[in-house]
């Protein structure tokens, strides 16, 4: 093409082609296309014509602005405060210093840090950019160092999820082997190589997000658009190869905790009962006892389905999108439109998951609402914890030590 038969910018939305006035990118010089658009920019890459028609496929919609602005901060402010706040309980209470509560702590942890880069990072982007999810602020580095740190939370949340069953598992059918001091040397260890395996798999991850692609838009003239940037960004993937992998790694995990998860729960529950039947024949069964099996399946249940339902629909979403990569097909499980849909579900759901774990601990357990008042209402301190290690209202492991103590039969949890 000639280059002086491109029209200048006034009558750019009449001159061109309406096989370029839908999404797709061709490349210009933007010297000769753009002429008001500073240097540098736009030089030598994708441009992208926006008319009014399809204005909504590339600016944030309604539905994303409400979720943004009033859904997404509740949720980080909230996570943030509650997660903290129970680090802060867990640490400020000698009798909270549980091997459940200390991978119940990094697991607040976990959710602290992803929602402050999660959650953070749509909000700063939303905030310089009027382009739905534009990366151009983070640049390069934002990319990689942003998505490697929320992989980070999302597969450490994850392993302490799964350890904490393990080690109610433990205290159930197994619960005087070693001794405290080996208890806890192991369980150090195990939150070291946890924090070790998140990171490996989260710099696994970084070649869906290692690169940083620029591209221009042409916005329809008038106001507000005379003020927007032209110049917009994506992070994607170094290579087609790289999606599907980085797929594999986040959803592989995921449904290796859940189903590891659902056996350690049956194991558990089918222990409870065993328990309080192996008490019965020895007429030390008690009420509470069935009372204790109870609240423990309970918040067993309550605990799995809120975890492993908010992360399931993004988890559900990658598996497919996975398949339809790897298949090379024409068809797709998923329409686009429903799999966009069920990505900001899933996203917001997963934010959802990680504001309320402290909620649902607090909500399930008299012990921790009482170690919450402890921590932070002084009046209630004194005398507040006396006889509370034989009451049933503990956590799952802490219960279950706790009735052996009282037993001293062969029936131990």
């Amino acid at each position: 093409m000639d280059n002086s038969s491109i029209p200048w910018w006034d009558n750019m939305n009449e001159s061109i082609p309406s096989s370029m006035e839908s999404y797709d990118s061709y490349d210009f010089h933007y010297g000769v296309l753009l002429p008001n658009i500073t240097d540098g920019e736009c030089f030598m890459i994708h441009v992208l014509n926006v008319t009014e028609e399809n204005m909504g496929d590339f600016v944030y919609t309604t539905a994303q602005r409400v979720i943004l602005l009033a859904v997404l901060p509740v949720f980080m402010v909230l996570g943030i405060v509650d997660n903290l706040a129970f680090v802060y309980v867990v640490v400020k209470i000698p009798d909270m210093n549980t091997i459940t509560n200390t991978y119940l702590m990094n697991l607040a942890v976990a959710d602290v840090i992803y929602l402050t880069f999660s959650v953070g990072e749509k909000l700063l982007k939303y905030m310089v950019s009027p382009v739905s999810d534009d990366d151009k602020v983070l640049g390069l580095a934002g990319c990689i160092g942003v998505y490697i740190i929320t992989d980070l939370a999302y597969f450490a949340g994850l392993f302490f999820v799964t350890l904490v069953s393990i080690d109610r598992f433990m205290a159930v059918h197994h619960p005087m082997s070693g001794g405290k001091k080996g208890r806890k040397n192991r369980h150090l260890k195990l939150i070291t190589g946890t924090w070790m395996l998140a990171c490996i798999l989260s710099a696994a991850m970084s070649p869906a997000y290692a690169a940083f692609e620029e591209y221009c838009i042409l916005w329809p003239k008038g106001e507000p658009y005379d003020s927007w940037s032209h110049v917009a960004a994506e992070c994607v993937s170094v290579s087609e190869w790289s999606k599907p992998v980085t797929q594999g790694l986040q959803t592989l995990p995921f449904f290796a905790s859940f189903i590891t998860n659902v056996i350690l729960y049956i194991f558990i529950i089918k222990g409870l009962d065993q328990s309080i039947e192996r008490l019965r024949k020895h007429g030390l069964m008690k009420e509470k006892d069935i009372d204790v099996r109870n609240q423990i399946a309970r918040m067993l249940i309550v605990n799995g389905m809120v975890f492993f339902f908010c992360l399931a629909p993004f988890e559900l979403v990658s598996l497919f999108s996975m398949v339809d990569t790897l298949s090379n097909s024409s068809t797709y499980i998923l329409s686009m439109e429903t799999e966009l849909i069920l990505n900001h579900i899933g996203r917001v759901l997963a934010y959802f998951n990680s504001a309320v774990n402290p909620l649902i601990y607090t909500a399930m357990s008299s012990r921790y609402r009482q170690a919450f008042k402890q921590a932070f209402l002084p009046q209630k301190r004194r005398g507040f914890f006396r006889g509370v290690r034989t009451s049933f209202n503990h956590t799952i492991s802490h219960t279950t030590e706790t009735h052996v103590d009282e037993t001293q039969t062969e029936s131990k949890f």
